[in-house]
């Protein structure tokens, strides 16, 4: 019998925009293909599990009901950060964002002030599709939103990401996609190419030697609320927006202040830039200033190169409207944001 094996290789992920919530991109709609490493898909179907008596040792199918009421479908995206693609999922989490006019059309997001109301097509959301290059059977999720967002960057390797985005009711599983789709222009962050890579522990900026790579990492909690009378629910709650920031540092004078700020309870704030030093100016600039606290697990470590294992707490110091995070990315794409 005909045996077809389907690899990574014939699949691919897009993303489609969508101009109303609650209404998925059309299979013909225009996108982008991600560069994608891996992708892992969980439909949250839901299982009604009984027991019943129904003179019977052996258990009845009436005992297992299957369903997808309510479903907030995951996918789980790891790839190489282009920043033609990457400002989807800045917008995706933190939900809100300012567009210059003009080329390279710089966007700077910063944690959303007040919950966006998605039922009047406010905030973003995406349409994802993963096609696996037979027909009929893509898999279509809409409504997605960005429930955490991750970057690792380790020593002579491009920055990388992990997206976990969250989507609304039942995933289609009979999609044809055929619309046109590009890719995004190759656009590699090495740490070694960083322009900026500071942290303040409050008296002033100082530059540790970077000894093993940095994660920053962006998560907040997604909860759906209401219920539609179509098996779904009408809208998301984002609420506790946080991340953290992580960096093995050399052991030197500049890293050991960690030390003395966690002891102060001192505010850091950290700066990860590449690019123009006007970010947002020049296309392909991309900026993490963040700002938090230095956690108690920042500690030295002791491997072949005596280092210290910063680690801090993303916060926002809310009485002086300073946020978490800003976020600046210049694509040269005029989303119209």
């Amino acid at each position: 019998m005909p045996l077809t094996v389907l690899t990574k290789e014939d699949a691919r992920v897009i993303v489609v925009e969508q101009t109303a919530f609650g209404t998925a991109g059309l299979d013909n709609a225009a996108g982008i293909i991600l560069d994608i490493e891996t992708v892992a898909f969980d439909f949250d179907d839901k299982v009604v599990e009984s027991n019943p008596a129904v003179a019977s040792r052996v258990e009845d199918d009436r005992g297992f009901f299957t369903h997808q009421n309510r479903a907030m479908p995951k996918v789980e995206i790891t790839g190489i950060v282009h920043n033609d693609h990457i400002a989807r999922f800045m917008y995706g989490f933190f939900q809100s964002v300012t567009e210059a006019v003009g080329s390279p059309f710089g966007k700077t997001f910063i944690p959303h002030a007040s919950q966006p109301d998605f039922t009047a097509n406010a905030g973003y959301f995406f349409t994802l599709i993963i096609d696996q290059s037979v027909a009929s059977v893509a898999h279509k999720v809409a409504d997605m939103v960005v429930a955490e967002l991750k970057f690792d960057q380790q020593p002579g390797e491009p920055l990388k990401y992990t997206a976990s985005c969250v989507g609304r009711g039942p995933v289609a599983i009979d999609s044809n996609p055929s619309g046109s789709y590009t890719r995004a222009v190759q656009s590699l962050y090495f740490g070694e190419n960083q322009l900026t890579h500071t942290i303040d522990f409050g008296g002033g900026a100082l530059t540790p030697i970077n000894a093993g790579g940095f994660q920053i990492e962006f998560a907040q909690t997604v909860e759906a609320v209401g219920m539609d009378g179509s098996g779904s629910f009408n809208t998301y709650m984002l609420k506790k927006k946080g991340g953290s920031y992580k960096e093995k540092a050399l052991f030197d004078a500049t890293s050991r202040t960690a030390f003395a700020n966690r002891a102060a309870n001192t505010p850091v704030d950290i700066t990860v830039k590449w690019g123009n030093a006007s970010s947002g100016t020049v296309d392909l600039d991309l900026n993490f200033a963040l700002h938090g606290k230095i956690k108690p697990e920042t500690t030295q470590n002791v491997d072949d190169l005596l280092g210290i294992d910063i680690d801090a707490k993303l916060t926002g110091d809310i009485e002086n409207s300073t946020a978490m995070a800003t976020v600046i990315v210049a694509d040269d794409t005029d989303m119209t944001w």
